[in-house]
Order: structure tokens, then C-alpha cells, then sequence
């Protein structure tokens, strides 16, 4: 049997659930009998043909402190508040109470449900299991959250960088004021930076070794990352073109068969495009004009946050966006980018500048700072690769301070 630790074996069953609950929610057949069964079934499918997990003592490290650290600050924040109050929970609740999809949120003032649904899909299957309690909220945002820190110390760690560097690596992501903020929020950015984070392992993994396992793993996580949130759709560039590279060299057998997997994907959007005439509602509301065109018009000419349009003052946003970004990413920004030439890697210089730029473009009238938090990781993983290279203890204290 083939052997996997335990960032793989996430991946594998975030998708098998995500497909599970999306069938079993458009359907409308999310009941707490089905999804037991299915969990079941996967579970035993497992047993029976599935890799093995390699487990190691120093994982429970992350999934024990790592929640300690989001409980404390949950505990000073006092509740959870924004999109998880106003709109992931009570979608969620909506699915658990009509045991299907709903198309409107009529008791919520985010009213839509076309945003990407693996958010709302997990909780909605706790929430079948465990019920409407505050507690269990916190379960998802701490798991995912413990699983990145995981990830960048294992990745740090195959790369052979010295152990007090994987240490840093990981406290610099735990500092981080947007990981901090989000990292135990009910929200999106705790499922996509770790997704995110994911597929660029994967990438790389299967540039070294060319295993068909870890393209799938990749396959799979960017599919996870853009149901997570919309801007997880950059990744598929990347993966174009490494497929292209992979079949131009015969090293990766049967490729169509892998775009069977992007089904689930595509089901949620052509779902999006028959009900809200937009499969990516309410962004590019300009360029598909469906029937709730003209209404979100009217809200955003009232409350030009609410919802944004396709095109704006991007000139404008660019020199707002530069101040933000600069106190949470000035300390990494450079040193990664030196890790990404040391490494010769200058293609993810190039790929996070079209992402901010689409960022900037889509969402337009909204803050984007946080729309970049799935590049932090990445960002650390070639920071803490540059710092090694220039072996310096004074630049060490100096990027941990200003972080």
C-alpha cells in the first residue's frame, strides 16, 4: 500500500467531503442519515484499497497549541463577528433546516448563495451532527489553521533548512497580523491559505520527483482553494502549465482523466449561472449582466461597499492598496522575493503580481488585504529560505520584529 502522511491524507478527504455534501445539497438530499452513510462508505473504501497514513508524534504539537493560541484570541475579540454571523452560519443553518442548497438567504442581509461553497458545506455538516452550538463553530477555522503551520514546517523541513529556521518559519506565520485576525475566524481565509499553500508543495513535488500521487494532491488542492474563494482560480494558471510541461514530456499517463475531477467545480458554477444568470455572482456582474444586474446596481449606488462592480479607479485603489499592504508584508516581501531568486523561482514574483492586479480589478470597491493572505505562507516558506542563505542573526531579529 502506498504511503502518505497526514497534509496528504487531508487533501484527499477535504475533496471526497466536498463532493459528498455539494451532491447531497443540490440534490436535496442532505440529511444526517445520507452523509453518515457516505462518510462511511469513504471510510471503509479507505480501509479496504485506500493509502496509508503515516502518523507522527510532533503533529499533535500543531493541532494542540496552534488552537490554544486563536482560543485566547477569541476570548479578547469576545465572538465571532462579520460574514460568520451575517452570512457563512446562516447559510450553513439554511442548508441543515431545508436539507438542501437554498438559493436565497431570505433571513440573512447577505441574501445570495452563490459564493463558493465549501465554507458553508462543512459547517452545515457539523452542524448536522453536533448542532447549532457556539463552540463547535471554532472547530473548522482551528483545524485548517493548525494544518498550515504544520505544512510550512514540513515543507521548510524537506527543503533541509536548520531546525531553528523551521521554528521561525512557523512563528512567523502564527505573528502574522492577517493570520492572526482570520486564522480563527468562521470565515474563508483559513480554507484557502491552506489549499493555497498546498497546491505550491504539490507543484513542486511534482517537478522533482514527477509522481503521478503528488499531481493529483495538486489537482486537488487547487480545486479546494478555488471553491475555498474565487481568487483560489489563479492557480489553475500554474497548473496549466505544468500539465502542459508534464504531457509534453510523457511524464504524466492518462491527463484527461484528471479533468474529471474539476466536475464538482463546474457544477457549482454552471448551478450559479442558471439561478443568478452569473456563474461567479456578484463579480463580473459587468460583463454577464443577468437579471439581478440592475438591482445590485441600485444597492451599490446606495452603499457603494456592498457589492462590487467589475471596473472602478484601479489607478486609485493601486496607490491605497500599496500603503495597506506595506505594514503587514514589507517584512517578508523582499526577502522572499531574494528566496525566490535564489531559488530561481521568479515565475511566483510574477504570478503574485497578476493576482494582485486581478484582485485590484475584480473586487475593486472592497479592502483587498486579506484577498492576499493566501500568498503569506508562500511568501514565508522563500523568506525563511533567503534568510538562511544570508545567515545573518541582525536581519533574523529585524524581519521577526517587523513582522
Amino acid at each position: 500500500r502506498t504511503k502518505i502522511n497526514l497534509i496528504d491524507s487531508i487533501i484527499l478527504a477535504s475533496y471526497y467531503l466536498f463532493c459528498l455534501l455539494l451532491f447531497l445539497s443540490l440534490t436535496g438530499l442532505f440529511k444526517k442519515e445520507l452523509i453518515t452513510l457516505g462518510l462511511a462508505a469513504g471510510f471503509l473504501f479507505w480501509l479496504w484499497a485506500g493509502p496509508k497514513i503515516e502518523l507522527k508524534k510532533y503533529y499533535l504539537y500543531f493541532f494542540f497549541f496552534i488552537p490554544i493560541l486563536f482560543i485566547g484570541t477569541l476570548l479578547v475579540k469576545g465572538a465571532f463577528n462579520g460574514d460568520a454571523i451575517n452570512y457563512w452560519l446562516p447559510w450553513a443553518r439554511e442548508m441543515v433546516s431545508q436539507e438542501k442548497m437554498p438559493d436565497f438567504l431570505l433571513n440573512s442581509r447577505g441574501w445570495l448563495t452563490s459564493r463558493m461553497p465549501l465554507l458553508p458545506l462543512f459547517y452545515a455538516g457539523i452542524f448536522s451532527f453536533l448542532g447549532f452550538q457556539d463552540w463547535v463553530i471554532a472547530i473548522l477555522p482551528l483545524f485548517f489553521s493548525g494544518a498550515t503551520v504544520l505544512l510550512i514546517y514540513q515543507w521548510l523541513s524537506e527543503k533541509g533548512i536548520a531546525k531553528k529556521y523551521l521554528i521561525l518559519g512557523a512563528l512567523l506565520l502564527i505573528t502574522n497580523p492577517l493570520f492572526l485576525h482570520l486564522g480563527g475566524e468562521a470565515a474563508q481565509e483559513p480554507f484557502i491559505l491552506f489549499f493555497f499553500t498546498a497546491f505550491f508543495y504539490y507543484l513542486e513535488k511534482t517537478q522533482e520527483t514527477k509522481r503521478p500521487l503528488y499531481f493529483l494532491l495538486a489537482v486537488l488542492s487547487a480545486i479546494l482553494a478555488t471553491v475555498s474563494k474565487e481568487t483560489g482560480l489563479i492557480l489553475f494558471l500554474p497548473l496549466g502549465w505544468l500539465s502542459i510541461n508534464l504531457i509534453k514530456n510523457k511524464q504524466l499517463p492518462r491527463p484527461y482523466y484528471y479533468l474529471l475531477l474539476v466536475f464538482p467545480l463546474l457544477l457549482w458554477l454552471f448551478r450559479n449561472y442558471l439561478i443568478y444568470d452569473n456563474p461567479l455572482f456578484p463579480f463580473l456582474n459587468e460583463i454577464f449582466k443577468g437579471q439581478y444586474y440592475n438591482l445590485l446596481s441600485s444597492v451599490s449606488r446606495v452603499s457603494p461597499n456592498f457589492y462590487s462592480h467589475f471596473w472602478s479607479n484601479v489607478l486609485a485603489k493601486t496607490a491605497e492598496v500599496t500603503i495597506l499592504l506595506f505594514l503587514p508584508l514589507c517584512s517578508l516581501g523582499i526577502l522572499s522575493f531574494f528566496g525566490f531568486w535564489k531559488k530561481r523561482k521568479i515565475q511566483y514574483i510574477l504570478l503574485f503580481f497578476i493576482f494582485l492586479f486581478s484582485t485590484l480589478l475584480i473586487a475593486v470597491d472592497l479592502v483587498p488585504v486579506r484577498y492576499l493572505m493566501p500568498f503569506s505562507a508562500l511568501f514565508i516558506i522563500y523568506a525563511v529560505i533567503g534568510l538562511e542563505a544570508m545567515n545573518s542573526r541582525i536581519f533574523l531579529s529585524l524581519i521577526f520584529f517587523l513582522n
